[in-house]
């Protein structure tokens, strides 16, 4: 009995110890994978880089920018105190995409790739274009001691100057290792789903995006560590070496369609935010203001401006006609409109407007001897149209933008008396393929052209500064689809009535004496105004980062901003890193911006 229950004793013993010994082996899933292909990794971070781009959002990228902004504060307001710029996250916003970067390289080793392969090569640019974006934002940033998991979760801070001499290394080790890819004819890569996995397009993007880099360190171009000019001549003057876009066709960007990646814009969102957001007075008053025909692609003329109801015409037999309107119209004396609709034709004509008796009243020239139309009765308490008012759809003076620094409810009251431009909902919601819309540009052929004609202008690199500043606009036309002699439906504030269309010429924009291109100073502000025109609904951050390094073109200010009446110039650091990160992190605080993590702190390559 004894021995019998010993020997069980023994039998189980051993059954324990040798389940002990194999449980790590036990509780794996057999059904889940061990590893990744690295193009599986590589197709979800390039697809992260258009996260914040056209469209991002209220108070993403391209309101920020106020390029357009909210006039209904229940569906968002314009404030600059608000998410993204807040404490709103954990975690560092692209951690997640640079430690997917991390884990790209592992599993290339995994595969027997050898060091020097392609994802290895865009993994360095990669880390240089997220790295950058986080630091613009920022400021300071782990990167030395990060995405290192257990081993340290408390990284260091690289000072901001530190960060950019890591990208820059990064950039200038990845154009190296993809000239001895494109060498060897390596052709290995897969999951690339912008450039067709051709390393040459990828090494054009690189150097493109370093030019990038190096402009938006200009207030640093005197460091003798960051070599900012000598790095920007040298690129221009080796495109053997250092190839760049040549053409929109080498343009980094997304393209949209209704299966996966619906565009953002599209019918369902024009009818919940259609006419609760207007294009912003800081772009439409730059492209309007310039006679631009990218006025007419972007926007809708404001409704109060082509559309006012007659009530009556009085000339009295005479060669003077006064018209009243209902309610005031915005006109002033000398100013072109269109008269139509009337029953007495003889009144239905394009005139200059000869006085402006009151807002509700305005007088023009006619042929004598000219029948009244006087006022008919009211219907249901509202009166009665006999004609209509309003300016020809190609005056530009009939597109105007609302201010974002005006409050919410001031925007509200103005966007719906008809004072404001509307988003062109004939060409970004017409549907959810987003087919008349243009593709969301990451990285582009025209700000390469203004990014070199602004280090010629700033004395950084031989050249001429001019031709590269017309190739960006004539570029940017090109994107949007303006040609000379071109034709552009316009409509009015949802789509749902054509007023007409105009013609365009590229040419003409060209030759206007303000557009020319100008040495020195002025021609210096000229360039980022372009720049800023060519951002449109594209590049992510980029035309943010623009205005506030140079303050070109000037951003609308006021109670709207919140922020105490100002733009804000960084994000908080993510709420986790006080705690868990706690040391680190007030000393990058206090480093930079005297302890305070601060939306108006100015970080180290704005001084």
């Amino acid at each position: 009995m004894n021995s019998s229950i010993k020997l069980f004793a023994t039998a189980l013993s051993l059954v324990l110890l040798g389940s002990c010994q194999n449980y790590n082996e036990l509780v794996k899933n057999p059904n889940l994978p061990t590893s990744v292909p690295p193009s599986l990794i590589l197709t979800g971070v390039l697809e992260h880089m258009n996260n914040e781009n056209a469209w991002s959002g209220k108070q993403g990228s391209q309101s920020a920018a106020q390029f357009y902004v909210s006039t209904y504060d229940y569906y968002g307001t314009n404030n600059y105190d608000q998410a993204p710029f807040i404490k709103t996250t954990n975690n560092f916003e692209y951690a997640g995409v640079l430690q997917n970067l991390v884990q790209m390289d592992i599993e290339s080793k995994k595969a027997g790739k050898p060091d020097l392969n392609p994802y290895n090569a865009l993994g360095k640019f990669l880390r240089a274009y997220y790295y950058n974006l986080m630091s613009q934002k920022l400021g300071d940033l782990p990167l030395s001691e990060a995405l290192q998991g257990e081993k340290n979760i408390a990284p260091k801070y690289d000072t901001q100057k530190e960060v950019y001499l890591q990208i820059l290394a990064w950039l200038d080790e990845a154009n190296a290792d993809l000239s001895k890819l494109i060498t060897a004819n390596d052709a290995t890569l897969t999951g690339d789903i912008y450039l067709g996995n051709d390393l040459t397009k990828w090494q054009k993007v690189v150097n493109s995006f370093t030019l990038r880099v190096l402009v938006s360190l200009s207030i640093k171009a005197s460091d003798t560590d960051l070599n900012i000019k000598s790095k920007f001549a040298a690129i221009l003057a080796d495109p053997a070496k250092y190839p760049v876009f040549t053409g929109l066709s080498d343009n980094l960007q997304y393209t949209f369609n209704a299966s996966y990646n619906p565009y953002p814009k599209n019918p369902t969102s024009l009818g919940r935010d259609g006419t609760r957001e207007n294009v912003a007075s800081t772009y439409i008053g730059l492209v309007a203001g310039l006679k631009d025909p990218r006025t007419f692609i972007v926007a809708t003329p404001a409704p109060r401006q082509v559309e006012n109801r007659i009530v009556k015409i009085i000339s009295g037999g005479t060669t003077t006609a006064t018209v009243t309107t209902k309610p005031a119209h915005p006109f002033v004396g000398g100013e072109t409109i269109v008269i139509s609709g009337a029953s007495v034709s003889g009144y239905n004509s394009t005139v200059v407007i000869q006085s402006v008796p009151n807002d509700s009243t305005l007088t023009y020239t006619v042929s004598a001897g000219l029948a009244d139309i006087p006022r008919k009765p009211k219907v249901n308490g509202s009166d009665v149209s006999v004609g209509s008012v309003g300016k020809q759809i190609s005056d530009f003076t009939a597109y105007l933008g609302a201010p974002a620094g005006l409050s919410m409810g001031a925007l509200g009251t103005n966007a719906q008396g008809g004072f404001y431009s509307y988003i062109n909902a004939l060409r970004y919601s017409a549907d959810f393929a987003g087919s008349k819309a243009e593709p969301a540009i990451m990285i582009g052929y025209p700000e390469l052209c203004f990014n070199i004609a602004e280090g010629i202008n700033l004395g950084w690199a031989a050249g001429n500064a001019g031709t590269y500043y017309t190739n960006g606009i004539t570029a940017s036309m090109s994107f949007l689809g303006i040609t000379e002699s071109g034709s552009i439906t316009v409509g009015n504030l949802n789509g749902s009535a054509i007023y007409g269309s105009v013609t365009t010429s590229v040419a003409a924009y060209l030759a206007q004496p303000a557009v020319q291109y100008q040495a020195g100073a002025a021609g210096l502000t000229r360039i980022l105004n372009q720049k800023y025109i060519a951002f449109w609904q594209n590049s992510n951050w980029e035309a943010f980062f623009n205005q506030r390094r140079t303050g070109v073109p000037v951003f609308s200010q006021g109670p709207g901003n919140g922020n105490g009446n100002k733009i804000a110039v960084r994000w908080q650091y993510p709420r986790s890193e006080a705690d868990a990160n706690a040391t680190n992190y007030a000393s990058a605080v206090q480093s930079q911006y005297g302890g305070t993590d601060d939306l108006n702190g100015v970080m180290w390559i704005l001084k």
